[in-house]
């Protein structure tokens, strides 16, 4: 009798033990509750997808508990607050409703107003299948935009430059969302853009063939660049580029060019009516920017027209004035020819 009792003095031990344990842990998590509540607030979240453009309405919110620690920038504790608003950036469910997504005004001029930032401009721009990247560029990609310009209009030579850099693809034709990954081919891209970009880029439309070059989504970095003409696009990749003369390599270019064939003629001198001298001169081709040849032969007929003035003046003048038109009969002028002494005889 006494075993039986024992046991059931055992058992109901242990259970009031566990109802202790188990009212315990609910006490606790209870208090858990209670103080993780008292550090939320309730906020406005969309209770359906919110396209682009789409009017709120009280069916299209909902309130939801939110930790007070991680509460969005904007939100909103009121339904009240944003219904009749506009959507400008689309939601999804059970996303926080905040004001930087959402238009307050009266939406008059359709959806593309409610994309444009303050102080920025959407231009529309001519494409075709070649500068729309086969399609591929969809709203919200980023992309350069380069102008090739012909020759003409004060331009000597075609060229091309980067214009525009890091520019926001705001709609392609219609599309002002991305539903798909798809490429669309359109002929109208809608960039978003500064005025002083708005301008360059209406030139740059005028004026030439714009292409557009896609970017990364990561990739917003300036890069520099001093367009290219025609002359430097043909001189890329070349084997052997033109290298400019060097005055050492004038000159011997200049000495490798054939000479002229020499022509050799003599000149007789009487001194005295006795002694003669023979003097041989060769016409040779000389540089026109080297003078010195023609210097020293005209100090030699000064040398040598001197003693034949000393003695027989008359004569010597005679055979001067027949050796000075034979020098300007056979020889060549000074800037074509000059004279050089070869031998001279004395019997």
């Amino acid at each position: 009798m006494r075993r039986p009792v024992i046991f059931v003095m055992l058992a109901g031990l242990a259970a009031m033990l566990a109802s202790v344990v188990v009212y315990s842990a609910l006490k606790r998590r209870d208090a858990e509750v209670k103080q993780a509540l008292a550090k939320t607030v309730r906020i406005v979240v969309a209770s359906r997808d919110l396209p682009l453009g789409a009017k709120i309405d009280a069916g299209s919110l909902r309130l939801a508990r939110w930790s007070s620690d991680a509460l969005p920038e904007g939100a909103f504790s009121n339904p009240q607050q944003v219904i009749g608003s506009f959507v400008k950036s689309p939601f999804v469910r059970n996303e926080p409703i905040v004001a930087s997504k959402l238009f307050m005004g009266q939406k008059t001029a359709g959806v593309l107003p409610l994309l444009i930032p303050a102080g920025m401009r959407a231009v529309s721009v001519p494409v075709d299948e070649v500068s729309d990247i086969a399609g591929f560029v969809l709203p919200g990609a980023h992309v350069d935009v380069l102008v090739a310009i012909a020759a003409g209009n004060g331009v000597s030579q075609p060229f091309s430059k980067v214009v525009l850099q890091d520019v926001q693809v705001l709609a392609v034709a219609q599309e002002i969302e991305k539903h798909k990954d798809q490429p669309q081919l359109v002929k109208v891209v809608t960039l978003l853009v500064t005025p002083a970009e708005s301008e360059r880029l209406a030139l740059a439309s005028r004026e030439g063939t714009l292409r557009l070059a896609m970017r990364n989504y990561s990739d917003n970095k300036i890069v520099l660049t001093s367009g290219v003409d025609v002359h430097q696009m043909l001189n890329v990749y070349s084997s052997a580029p033109k290298l400019p003369v060097m005055p050492a390599q004038a000159a011997l270019h200049h000495a490798a060019m054939p000479v002229h064939k020499a022509n050799k003629f003599s000149v007789e001198i009487m001194r005295d009516g006795t002694k003669s001298e023979s003097v041989s001169f060769v016409q040779a081709a000389a540089e026109p920017t080297d003078v010195r040849p023609a210097r020293n032969a005209a100090a030699l007929w000064d040398r040598i027209g001197t003693p034949m003035a000393s003695a027989h003046a008359p004569r010597a003048h005679a055979n001067s004035a027949s050796a000075s038109a034979a020098t300007n009969s056979s020889a060549p002028s000074s800037s074509a020819f000059a004279p050089t002494p070869k031998t001279l005889d004395v019997p």
